[in-house]
């Protein structure tokens, strides 16, 4: 799957889920390849269509916690102005 498919899926994600995290968005698209999830999102953030909105913690049986970035489509990006408009396909 090329970078431009996987930001569409990816974009379909978020907007329909509302707010994600990489590891939510593969599992969604039933897709092992995070690092490669990790690109595109990054590759959305610099477009300006979507934009982390904080973090989720996930707490291990150690007691140590990691925190996953989540992401959400940004306000006043196109797809977000479609949406609002009712424009959106």
């Amino acid at each position: 799957m090329n970078i431009t498919e996987l930001k569409s899926l990816i974009k379909n994600v978020i907007d329909k889920k509302g707010e994600v995290t990489i590891q939510e968005i593969c599992k969604e698209l039933n897709y092992e390849d995070d690092f490669k999830i990790a690109a595109a999102v990054a590759r959305l953030e610099n477009e300006g269509t979507i934009i982390s909105s904080g973090e989720a913690v996930v707490y291990r049986e150690d007691g140590d916690a990691i925190l996953l970035g989540k992401y959400r489509i940004m306000t006043g990006s196109k797809i977000n102005k479609e949406k609002l408009m009712g424009n959106q396909e």
